[in-house]
């Protein structure tokens, strides 16, 4: 198959400039202002809200809102429409905590606002291919110098001025280092969080970024791709994400395919696309596999194994409501005898039942087959971390989802004819 994929415009970049800012910011905030809890806990919220209601509004003055054809990309989204009413169903029945809901479900549905942020944006955006790609070139520049930063602040032990922000969230310290910066390894190893204060979010982030960089070989000058790359790869091993690891060296070889096409005949170039296919397709078996059989090795490894063995034991067809299971259960100090966490899977389970997986897992499925009629390339990439957090909940948190969703809007948008829609250059972005 001839290779597809879409660099997000300068909204997009821009956009995530500003969030990977806000969450640096808002740490520093909480330690000057620690009682603006609905401040510095919510500011990207808030943010995202703005741009949201601003590019609505763009797009209604447009007149795009009023025509079919600019819904019709967006009706993979569906599924994650049904998942909320299933859960609103559930938490009404529960007679739970309203604001413990909201919570939650901001985590499974923020995917889908992503999505449509970038969507909307591309219908916005006039900027031309190469300034697409200066603008993945100074966005990549700059959260590379912010990871570096935060980092040499970190091995100093100079996290004072962020200490605040995870203590608010209930995040274990070690002496200023939050728990989950440190690779349980090897001690004392610290992990490199970023902008975004997580190395999870950060090393997906790189995953996603290097693929698309290595992706854009040849439109790029030859000293700056290889600065890029050599610094990206850095920062990425140094996350010491094994996830966004694995998701990386998954999709290296179907972006080298695709970069540089031997000279073999179509039936054997065929051949071979299928057999990278069905590798991708079948990568999240193999995790399973290799997670098995390390596990006893590594203690992050253990633990994501013992997480997916207790979604199977201890899993009911209904669950036990919002904010009971997963991270956000520790964020609301509800922890139970029997938590379910530490996977994106069984969070649900744990929160939501084995009807709400299934549901939450089609609403995935379906919208990856729509994307992957657009490009290939985001639709295989997002799969790996959808099957990924099958051991890591923090893989499917939106900091770890935003480079890659805000492509996939880009990439629907092409969906779109110009015929049934206004064409970008008579908007305004």
């Amino acid at each position: 198959m001839k290779n597809r994929f879409t660099v997000p415009g300068k909204n997009a970049w821009l956009y995530l400039t500003c969030i990977a800012a806000l969450t640096t910011i808002s740490a520093v905030y909480a330690g000057y202002f620690p009682l603006h809890r609905w401040l510095y806990l919510g500011a990207k919220d808030y943010f995202t809200g703005l741009v949201a209601l601003f590019l609505g509004f763009q797009l209604w003055k447009a007149g795009s809102l009023q025509t079919a054809a600019f819904w019709k990309p967006l009706l993979g989204l569906g599924g994650f429409v049904l998942f909320a009413g299933y859960s609103l169903l559930q938490h009404l029945g529960l007679q739970g905590n309203a604001m413990e809901w909201v919570s939650s479900m901001r985590i499974w549905l923020y995917p889908m606002l992503l999505v449509l942020l970038g969507y909307a944006m591309a219908h916005l955006d006039t900027s031309n291919a190469q300034q697409r790609r200066t603008g993945m070139t100074r966005t990549l520049a700059l959260m590379a110098v912010g990871s570096l930063g935060i980092y040499g602040l970190t091995i100093a032990h100079q996290l004072e001025w962020c200490k605040l922000y995870f203590v608010v969230k209930n995040i274990c310290l070690e002496g200023p280092i939050p728990e989950q910066w440190i690779e349980p390894v090897h001690t004392g190893l610290v992990r490199m969080a970023g902008l975004f204060l997580d190395p999870v979010n950060n090393g997906h982030f790189w995953a996603w970024g290097m693929a698309l960089w290595i992706l854009n070989f040849r439109s790029l000058p030859r000293l700056v791709f290889w600065t890029m790359a050599s610094v990206g790869l850095a920062i990425l091993w140094l996350t010491y994400s094994k996830g966004a690891l694995f998701q990386f060296l998954t999709i290296l070889p179907w972006v080298l395919w695709n970069i540089f096409p031997p000279p073999f005949s179509a039936k054997n170039t065929l051949r071979i696309s299928r057999i990278l296919h069905g590798g991708l397709l079948a990568a999240p078996l193999l995790l399973v596999v290799l997670i098995m059989g390390l596990s006893p090795y590594h203690l992050g490894l253990q633990n994501h194994w013992e997480a997916l063995q207790a979604m199977v034991n201890q899993g009911t067809w209904w669950g036990e409501g919002a904010a009971t299971h997963g991270q956000i259960a520790v964020l609301s100090h509800r922890l139970g005898d029997h938590h379910l966490g530490d996977s994106a899977w069984a969070s649900i389970v744990g929160q939501f039942g084995w009807i709400g997986l299934i549901l939450w897992g089609l609403s995935w499925v379906v919208l990856l087959r729509h994307l992957y009629a657009f490009d290939p390339f985001t639709a295989l990439l997002l799969y790996l971390q959808w099957g990924m957090s099958l051991f890591s909940e923090a893989s499917m948190y939106p900091l770890s989802l935003i480079g890659i969703l805000l492509q996939a809007g880009y990439s629907l948008s092409t969906m779109t004819t110009t015929s049934a829609a206004p064409s970008p250059q008579n908007l305004k972005s």
